[in-house]
């Protein structure tokens, strides 16, 4: 989940169809970026020689990875920089991106903090990208148009209303920060003063 190829994987998914769908026009000053199925998708949920659109359960699936990977860094302790997954690291919604390969980011240290409050934030911006599209009543439907965020294609799949249950979950039980987990799991924290 954290292997330094999945991140970078992810970082160039996520640049590629922001580029690509117009509904992820940065002008249009809305959060998260829509995620499709793969850049070369002809298929739009009616005919397989269109254009493919950003998927709600592939956003929401973002969103659960950011979740993850929350989960994990606070698991580990730590997150570490290299050179492959810098591109992931520089996407996180942060005033200050920059990082350096080789750099390790340990519980406790600020900068750590940071990053696990952006991947939060993050997640949370990839589930507001979905529910801006949904449609009047709360359905969702297979496809989110990559011009207008509509719904179309399949009505009603399951597997959306699923992983945004999951992902919400994921969402809601997580620490309010990486201090409060440390304070909280760490007997070398819970016997140290707070500062």
């Amino acid at each position: 989940m954290d292997q330094e190829q999945v991140l970078a994987t992810a970082a160039a998914l996520e640049s590629t169809f922001e580029a690509m769908y117009p509904i992820n026009d940065p002008s249009r000053r809305i959060a998260g970026i829509a995620i499709g199925r793969y850049p070369e998708d002809g298929y739009d949920g009616y005919r397989a020689d269109s254009l493919g659109n950003p998927w709600p359960s592939l956003t929401i699936g973002f969103a659960a990875y950011c979740y993850k990977l929350v989960e994990r860094y606070l698991r580990l302790e730590r997150a570490v920089v290299t050179a492959t997954n810098l591109p992931f690291f520089q996407r996180l919604p942060l005033e200050d991106a920059r990082f350096r390969p080789g750099e390790e980011l340990l519980l406790g240290d600020p900068r750590f903090d940071e990053v696990v409050d952006a991947l939060r934030r993050k997640g949370d911006a990839f589930l507001g990208r979905v529910h801006r599209h949904i449609n009047p009543g709360g359905s969702l439907s297979e496809q989110m148009n990559r011009f207008t965020g509509h719904q179309q294609g399949a009505p009603d799949l399951s597997m959306n209303y699923a992983a945004h249950v999951l992902a919400a979950g994921m969402s809601g039980h997580l620490p309010v920060s990486s201090r409060e987990r440390y304070r909280r799991a760490s007997p070398r924290a819970r016997a140290a003063p707070p500062r």
